[in-house]
């Protein structure tokens, strides 16, 4: 039988930092964009990008550091598994290949989540877009594949 790794698990405060770096990240972009709007520039787009997706990669570390999910979970999470309501999410076929359901007890990560989906309702990629059930997390190539 073949001995699996130890997985390499961040501190507390390394999880804090990434996070810190994502909104300073942001603020940088926003302050160029406002820059670059008294500038008259066609630059803004590129600006309005890169302040959803930090918006986003918050968002995303907060989720996966405060429940423990893994990545593909994070990723196939719809917008129908969020149940603001009741504190939890819907983790669809799961370790065990099942449906599980992950609580949700940090309002930093409750804030950051809806933060992200109303900065998602905006994003250019999802204009137009009345399909439910996206992905929650867009990339920024496309809305949902």
């Amino acid at each position: 039988m073949k001995r699996q790794k130890t997985p390499v698990v961040l501190t507390r405060e390394e999880v804090e930092k990434l996070i810190e770096v994502g909104a300073g990240l942001e603020g940088l972009y926003k302050k160029r964009l406002k820059e670059e709007r008294l500038k008259g520039s066609k630059y803004l787009s590129y600006l309005k990008n890169n302040i959803f997706m930090a918006i986003r990669n918050q968002a995303i570390i907060r989720l996966l550091f405060s429940t423990g999910i893994r990545n593909s979970e994070a990723c196939n999470l719809n917008d129908e598994d969020i149940y603001f309501e009741e504190n939890r999410i819907k983790i669809r076929q799961g370790k065990r290949g099942n449906d599980e359901y992950q609580p949700l007890t940090k309002d930093e990560t409750w804030k950051g989540l809806r933060r992200y989906l109303r900065a998602r309702r905006a994003f250019k990629y999802n204009k137009g877009n009345a399909r439910k059930n996206l992905k929650i997390f867009l990339s920024d190539r496309s809305a949902d594949k």
